[in-house]
């Protein structure tokens, strides 16, 4: 009997083993990220966030210059927003004219897109995806050291 249970446990196990998901660091991000923000204005402060499929978030900004984990999103919150892209073609978007205040989205290693300058203003899809990502991550706190 002790080992039927031992031959049903192993199975179990892994199986729960494999559906855990990969949790990351600031200094080891995977190929696969969205990184958002904004900067400029009268103090050039510039923030940025990076947002993993697994729903992870990590911010910098102003004065610190390392990234750092926030809260998390819902693994279905971040996946909407990656299932989006394909629809916004961004990779195949040249854009580079930023304003006084500019914003910006980049999609894993392809070369980021920035607007901002009055002239030349972004697709109003792009924007709407953006003003959605910034509302989800706003409010986000850090998430504590833990060494």
């Amino acid at each position: 009997m002790k080992k039927l249970l031992y031959l049903l446990f192993i199975p179990l196990l892994t199986l729960v083993q494999s559906c855990t998901t990969k949790k990351y660091t600031a200094t080891e991000l995977p190929e696969e990220r969205l990184v958002f923000g904004s900067g400029g204005g009268f103090s050039g402060k510039i923030t940025e966030y990076t947002l993993l499929k697994n729903g992870q978030v990590f911010t910098k900004g102003g004065a610190n210059t390392a990234l750092q984990e926030l809260e998390p999103l819902t693994k279905k919150e971040a996946k909407g927003f990656f299932k989006e892209l394909p629809g916004l073609a961004l990779t195949d978007l040249k854009l580079d004219k930023p304003g006084n205040m500019y914003y910006f989205l980049k999609v894993g290693e392809a070369e980021r897109i920035t607007w901002g300058h009055p002239e030349h203003p972004v697709a109003d899809n792009i924007d709407k995806f953006y003003r959605s990502l910034i509302r989800t991550v706003k409010n986000k706190k850090l998430k504590p050291v833990t060494e």
